[in-house]
């Protein structure tokens, strides 16, 4: 009986698996997933999100072209526990709903011996190891990618403290600490704390990234001088900056100004200041607003620019299954763009704080040399990748530049 609905587990797994098409983030398909087997408890949902994600981190190369294969590979490679499974098939116009259920006690483990993360050979950035940065390497990058991530939060409108004593009364472990920020397992629901403004989900390399105290922009964060985070989305970036000081003079903008309408309640639900908010198109300025004065310059610019996400890869790690390398070079480009119109607005003297969360050379290092040789009066003063395994975050890449003259 235990093998005839691990069976049956594998078989759902391998179904979801296959008829995802990549249109979608992962973890919004397999939500509709979920919600067409409703019979799935909680326990049901995170055996199955767990399998699915093992399988994307462990399998890059394995073929997709039919369910069996996929079956196959998770019965070789993944042993779920199946105490108090729903198995009923998800709805899927390959396979018809079932309904079953079976407690089968099985330890949750990988077979390790079969397991790709003790394969020495398994190599999931290999194809794309001709892009990457100068300091990244595939042998850094296969650890980090299929190790699951933790996920790192920092103190709103409370003390951290205070975050902590709420967390450990609601049960939760906090698995790791680092200066401001506190880490719990991926599985951990923080929608209470993150409503509520008690709390920002933030990862361990944008808040490393953000750590301007010992950097010489910080010198220019107060309320006489003016900051300019140009590719702002929801602020996370910003929300870090004022943080640290709260009397920054901010502005932010965005192409989309419905992200910039989540801004704004983000930082009135944390409690802090407003920033000037108007809307920037990649290729100029659609000043709505009237907030953006055409002469008006910056002693600091931020830039987290759109790019690959290839930093960020293991949090979702399907992506990787479905990245075309010739975007490398469309987001190469985009972000040049992006730094040449924005470029005028910083004043001399001024810096330029350059971000990805790519670790591909063209995205980096390539794009700021090619910056530098095309204007005399920007000066290289560090670059850097912020995060990665060794303190369980993400890879983001920080460059820092001022305009000399």
């Amino acid at each position: 009986m235990t093998s005839i609905f691990s069976y049956i587990f594998y078989q759902n797994c391998a179904t979801m698996l296959f008829e995802y098409d990549g249109g979608t983030p992962f973890h919004l398909y397999v939500k509709a997933c979920f919600k067409e087997n409703k019979n799935w408890g909680s326990k049901d949902r995170k055996r199955y999100r767990t399998a699915c994600y093992f399988f994307w981190r462990n399998s890059f190369g394995v073929s997709r072209q039919s369910p069996e294969i996929i079956l196959h590979w998770l019965q070789t490679n993944f042993t779920p526990v199946l105490g108090d499974l729903q198995l009923n098939f998800p709805s899927s116009k390959s396979t018809s709903p079932k309904q079953q259920s079976e407690t089968i006690i099985n330890p949750y483990t990988t077979n390790n011996s079969d397991n790709p993360e003790s394969n020495k050979n398994y190599s999931p950035y290999q194809s794309l190891s001709q892009y990457l940065s100068q300091t990244i390497t595939t042998e850094i990058l296969t650890p980090w990618f299929t190790s699951e991530p933790l996920v790192w939060l920092s103190n709103g409108n409370i003390s951290l403290k205070g975050l902590q004593t709420q967390l450990t009364k609601a049960g939760i472990a906090i698995e790791q600490t680092q200066g401001n920020a506190i880490a719990v397992s991926a599985q951990v629901n923080l929608n209470p704390w993150v409503e509520n403004g008690n709390a920002y989900i933030q990862d361990i390399s944008s808040q490393t990234a953000m750590d301007w105290s010992n950097q010489p922009m910080a010198v220019y964060c107060h309320a006489n001088t003016a900051v300019w985070d140009c590719c702002a989305g929801a602020g996370g970036k910003s929300i870090s900056l004022l943080k640290q000081f709260p009397t920054t003079n901010l502005t932010c903008s965005d192409v989309r100004s419905n992200i910039l309408e989540n801004l704004k309640q983000r930082f009135q639900l944390l409690g802090l200041k407003q920033p000037t908010v108007f809307t920037a198109s990649l290729n100029g300025y659609l000043d709505n607003s009237n907030s953006k004065n055409p002469n008006q310059t910056y002693h600091v610019i931020l830039a987290d620019v759109p790019c690959t996400g290839s930093g960020t890869w293991r949090r979702n790690p399907e992506n990787i299954h479905f990245f075309d390398s010739t975007t490398i070079k469309t987001f190469a480009e985009k972000q040049f763009t992006i730094i040449q119109n924005v470029l005028p607005s910083l004043a001399i003297g001024g810096y330029l704080v350059y971000l990805t969360c790519s670790v591909f050379a063209a995205e980096n290092e390539n794009t700021i040399q090619q910056l530098l040789d095309n204007h005399d009066n920007l000066q290289l003063i560090s670059q850097e990748f912020c995060g990665g395994i060794d303190i369980h975050g993400d890879f983001i890449y920080r460059c820092i530049i001022q305009k000399v003259n």
